[in-house]
């Protein structure tokens, strides 16, 4: 079992979402943090803890291709968590998200001053 905070594993889903974006080119990274803070009022920073709207935009970006942009995320997570179970987007990348989380043990969020 992995032990973190829950800002640390926020901080780690954050870093999978801009690694598996930032394989499609800085441009196109780019265009999409643009889209999701001007259309969504979604900051790029805030798609950890916003993933269900998150993923609606990107459904409406880029339709039935925002499932391969998920699937790239759920497996940079994976790769970042050291897990080698191959993620199930059945029921959508914030599901899969959260099966991620409760199968580590996370802390209450830490508190800074």
């Amino acid at each position: 079992h992995i032990h973190m905070s829950e800002d640390k594993f926020e901080g780690v889903v954050a870093e999978a979402i801009e690694e598996a974006l930032n394989e499609y080119g800085r441009a196109v990274y780019r265009v999409i943090e643009y889209y999701l803070r001007t259309r969504h009022q979604l900051p790029i920073h805030e798609a950890p803890r916003r993933l269900r709207e998150f993923s609606v935009a990107l459904r409406l970006m880029f339709g039935s291709g925002a499932g391969i942009i998920e699937r790239k995320i759920a497996l940079k997570l994976c790769e970042k968590l050291g897990v080698t179970e191959e993620p199930s987007l059945d029921t959508g990348l914030e599901a899969c998200v959260e099966s991620r989380k409760s199968s580590l043990s996370i802390g209450q969020r830490e508190v800074r001053g």
